[in-house]
């Protein structure tokens, strides 16, 4: 009985030991993540208008449903601190229709490398076209998208939250959710005013959200499991 008694002691101090030292090993790795750009030149992508409402079509993006806009990355460089990625964009054209060889303009991101500085997203010229990007977000992030977004929306000063790969933006009376793809490039854009949609723009086809992990709900989670499983053994000793 006294070996038995000791026995369970002896796991659960096991249990406790190796929960803790899981919680700490996913703190750091969190807090050491490094970043990187994972898009090369020519990488590209082509959105549809897939979902429109009809007064916001006439009066604001007077867009019609299968209407295409196209980004391509034409050049990565990477500094100390940050990469700067050059984007073509062509503007939105009918479906029926074909893309011009040449761009109808190009601008520069600068990505830094470190999303907590919240100066993250911005380029070079500013973009000012309506329809592509808005103060604060970029077609392109860093790899790992979901815990960049994470670290640039603590950090950021613009009114944002982030959603495993989606960066939501809130510019009255509108919500924009960016949506980006594993390699950080642009692959979603929806607009909603309160509940109601205006306008998404994504590749046919594709699931209107890309999940996402968070590291903070699975050391939660893991924890809860393992003091679950203590105070089951506590009970039964």
């Amino acid at each position: 009985m006294k070996n038995l008694k000791m026995r369970k002691k002896y796991t659960l101090s096991f249990l406790i030991i190796i929960s803790l030292s899981f919680s700490g090993m996913m703190i750091s790795v969190l807090g050491q993540t490094t970043y990187t750009c994972e898009m090369n030149a020519e990488d590209q992508v082509i959105l549809e208008l897939l979902k429109v409402d009809e007064y916001y079509s006439r009066t604001m993006s007077k867009g019609e449903l299968g209407a295409k806009k196209k980004f391509q990355v034409s050049n990565v460089s990477s500094e100390e601190d940050y990469y700067l990625v050059q984007v073509n964009f062509w503007d939105p054209i009918s479906a029926n229709e074909t893309f011009n060889i040449t761009a109808d303009f190009t601008t520069t991101f600068n990505v830094t490398k470190d999303p907590a500085i919240g100066r993250v997203l911005y380029s070079i010229p500013p973009v000012t076209k309506c329809g592509y990007i808005i103060r604060g977000s970029s077609p392109v992030v860093l790899h790992p998208v979901n815990s960049y977004l994470s670290e640039y929306v603590l950090g950021s000063t613009w009114n944002a939250t982030s959603n495993g790969n989606t960066l939501v933006m809130y510019v009255r009376p509108y919500t924009y959710y960016f949506v980006y793809d594993s390699n950080g490039f642009f692959s979603e854009l929806k607009i909603t005013n309160n509940t109601a949609l205006m306008e998404r723009w994504g590749i046919k086809g594709q699931s209107s959200t890309i999940p996402g992990y968070d590291l903070s709900i699975l050391i939660g989670l893991t924890t809860i499991a393992v003091f679950s499983l203590v105070y089951i053994l506590k009970k039964k000793s």
